[in-house]
């Protein structure tokens, strides 16, 4: 007990077609063979293919278009370390995650002025969900109080999951100065709704807006170069899906925005020297893509927060 073994085999084949100068076509595809032994000596095979297809139309050099569409298979692997300690967890016969992808990107950069624009669709299903929780409490033993227990599920889940999402960004690039500004936002449904915080997906997050200022301000010292990056993330507030113990809960999380610099100076062609300060304001913020400890303190989980302002310094060698 609390022991696991797992193995993965496979292989991949693929091909590029060069259509015309402007159009090249790409396609191929991964096939997994995956064992895993859980921790009752119970053996789950599982396998599957991961074809994907892309096609890149460049009309003129400053601009490109490109298509993407995947599908890509998980098997059941040794996963979570929390499973292993549990004595009432329950690994169900699994069969393999498969995930849909299609992407659209459009990307110009005149060397002056650059724009993208990128959205995607996702969608998986038999998602293995490793912390499925009964959300009832019981215990074995009816003469004693102190074995009450949530029995933990290891299993595929019913219902597909769905991801929609963009990205955008524009900016201007000249010989002393760069600024780029973005935003992103990234929405994952269950049962037509938005989803809580999970281990492995991630979350909902309210609109990200992104803006970074890059200075080369000597132009005897090029070697020296200045960047701020900063992000803006709305709050936002929705019923969400709680994949653990499948019900609706409330969610509220607040809007931050966080600031860093960062100095390079390139000493030598092999030697570069880095200084970065971090969260410059010392803002007190939590990303919302850190789940809660949903699982272990349903109702009053408590996030993952940031560092305040802290300082990095690092000597790079290049050889």
């Amino acid at each position: 007990l609390g022991h696991e073994l797992g193995a993965i085999y496979g292989g991949y084949l693929g091909a590029s077609f060069n259509l015309l100068d402007s159009l090249s076509f790409d396609l191929g595809s991964r096939y997994d063979y995956f064992t895993y032994r859980d921790k009752f000596n119970a053996t789950h095979y599982t396998q599957g293919f991961s074809p994907y297809a892309s096609l890149l139309y460049v009309p003129i050099d400053d601009l490109s278009f490109k298509l993407t569409a995947n599908y890509n298979t998980r098997g059941a692997i040794p996963l979570d370390a929390s499973l292993l300690s549990n004595s009432h967890a329950y690994i169900r016969s699994l069969r393999p995650e498969g995930m849909y992808n299609a992407e659209l990107d459009i990307d110009y950069d005149n060397s002056v002025f650059s724009a993208y624009i990128g959205v995607y669709y996702q969608y998986l299903k038999n998602f293995i969900n490793s912390y499925t929780n009964a959300g009832e409490e019981h215990n074995h033993n009816s003469n004693a109080d102190d074995h009450n227990h949530e029995d933990m599920y290891r299993q595929n889940m019913a219902n597909g999951i769905q991801f929609v999402g963009y990205e955008a960004n524009v900016g201007l690039d000249f010989d002393f100065i760069d600024a780029h500004i973005g935003i992103a936002q990234h929405f994952p449904t269950y049962k037509n709704h938005f989803i809580t915080d999970t281990f492995e997906l991630g979350a909902l997050s309210g609109q990200s807006y992104y803006l970074s200022v890059g200075l080369r301000p000597f132009s005897a010292l090029p070697q020296f170069q200045m960047l701020y990056l900063g992000r803006f993330v709305e709050s936002m507030s929705y019923q969400g899906y709680n994949l653990y113990y499948d019900t609706l809960e409330s969610v509220s999380k607040k809007g931050y925005d966080v600031h860093n610099i960062y100095l390079t100076y390139d000493v030598k062609s092999y030697l570069s020297l880095h200084l970065a300060f971090l969260n410059i304001t010392n803002k007190t913020y939590a990303n919302p893509y850190s789940p809660l400890k949903e699982l272990f303190a349903r109702g009053s989980g408590t996030a993952l927060y940031e560092p305040g302002f802290n300082v990095k310094a690092q000597i790079a060698f290049f050889f």
